[in-house]
């Protein structure tokens, strides 16, 4: 879903599944160092899977890259809310 928002909105410049650190992020935008994470109940139902998603993001933050999350409810009901706040992180870096 946040694949076909991002070509629809005609935005450039990321890559689907990429790897920072030895994390696997939903999507990134490497020259901007701006990785989005997309979170679901599926992923994210046990406190384990909760706290390894906030170490990672932690790590990953710390090595420069900022993070973006957004849920499916975001990206289903609020897309437009989802792409603008994507470009205001490009527009930033």
């Amino acid at each position: 879903m946040l694949i076909r928002i991002l070509r629809d909105a005609h935005i450039e410049g990321w890559q689907a599944n990429y790897s920072v650190a030895g994390y696997q992020v939903d999507v990134a935008f490497p020259a901007a160092k701006i990785a989005i994470e997309v979170d679901g109940w599926a992923f994210h139902s046990d406190q384990a899977a909760f706290q390894n998603d906030r170490t990672r993001q932690n790590h990953i933050a710390l090595l420069g890259w900022q993070v973006l999350r957004f849920t499916w409810l975001d990206l289903v009901d609020h897309p437009d809310r989802v792409i603008k706040q994507i470009r205001h992180a490009l527009s930033a870096r």
